[in-house]
């Protein structure tokens, strides 16, 4: 949970370095002909896209004490969004990124500064009488004390969890990522993630590396206890695989020329599959949710300005289609 602030630059302030590099040289002054700012991190961007579908949506986390903070609290207040459980660190900074934003491909370059966040530490409390608990990243000291705690209330309590572990986590704390993959009920990867947890378990880098999508649906769903347990791997512009049980979707995305900012799509797929999952969907309409928003939010810059609400949800996912994958 932070302050992203966006600056858009244009194609003519690159150096030539590769199709996936975007280079600048010592010195340099390059001219930006705008800056947005908006509130970002996983927790707060799934949040906000739940309540506006209607679903109530509590945020646990730490702000500095500071402007940025309380603007953070006030904005997801204002979306509806609980934010009784986040808590004011006097000493320390708001989490803050600048985010350079490649207006001609929509990607973009993320600078991270964190500081509150590195200090969170999760209490039973936190999550006590709670139905769903939705992970997403965790940094700083206390990260395998964090997941332990997860782990201790997925084991002994009634809590459904949905994992969205980034790469960090699961490329300094594999043990761990691997045991709540274990007791997830729904897990939502990148592909790129998804091939780092199934190399932890195979331990064969060349094997993984040439799994297709739905191999990779299933080695997540062989791991998980759950039989109704749900995975979504996401690969960007060429959509997402969903498996359940023995049954195997392809949410293509589609054609879109207006693609602005990337930052934020697999959250909003996130939440939209959620939302229509706590809703009562069936796993197909789900997988319509989650690409409908995730295609919402790449036209404008921030993670959170386009999510859908239900009317409009209704409307739109009527452009996506999903196809069931025989096996």
């Amino acid at each position: 949970m932070g302050k992203d602030i966006f600056f858009p630059v244009a194609r003519d302030a690159e150096v030539s370095c590769g199709d996936d590099r975007w280079c600048f040289g010592y010195g340099d002054k390059v001219h930006v002909d705008d800056r947005f700012v908006a509130v970002g991190g996983c927790a707060s961007n799934v949040a906000v896209g739940l309540a506006r579908l209607g679903i109530g949506a509590r945020v646990i986390g730490e702000i500095g004490g500071d402007m940025e903070g309380q603007w953070i609290v006030d904005t997801l207040a204002r979306e509806g969004v609980d934010v009784a459980s986040v808590r004011t660190v006097a000493d320390a900074k708001t989490d803050m990124s600048m985010i350079l934003v490649d207006e001609e491909r929509g990607e973009r370059i993320i600078f991270v500064n964190r500081d509150v966040g590195e200090r969170f530490v999760l209490t039973h409390n936190d999550v006590r009488d709670t139905a769903w608990c939705y992970v997403g990243s965790l940094y700083g000291d206390a990260i395998e004390k964090n997941m332990h705690v997860i782990h201790k209330m997925c084991r002994e309590t009634d809590m459904k969890l949905i994992y969205n572990p980034g790469g960090h986590n699961i490329a300094h704390h594999h043990d761990v990522v691997a045991d709540l993959v274990h007791h997830a009920h729904v897990v939502f990867m990148n592909k790129k993630e998804a091939q780092q947890v199934a190399r932890y378990f195979y331990q064969e880098q060349k094997t993984v590396d040439s799994f297709s999508e739905v191999a990779l649906v299933d080695v997540l769903l062989s791991h998980m206890a759950d039989d109704a347990g749900i995975v979504a791997i996401t690969d960007g512009k060429r959509g997402a695989w969903i498996g359940r049980a023995d049954t195997r979707y392809h949410a293509p995305t589609i054609k879109d020329d207006t693609v602005r900012d990337t930052t934020g799509a697999g959250d909003a797929f996130a939440s939209g599959f959620a939302g229509a999952l706590f809703a009562g969907k069936p796993i197909e309409e789900c997988a319509r949710w989650g690409s409908a928003n995730g295609n919402a939010v790449v036209h404008d810059y921030g993670a959170q300005k386009g999510l859908l609400t239900c009317d409009i949800m209704e409307k739109r996912i009527r452009t996506f289609y999903v196809d069931k994958i025989e096996q």
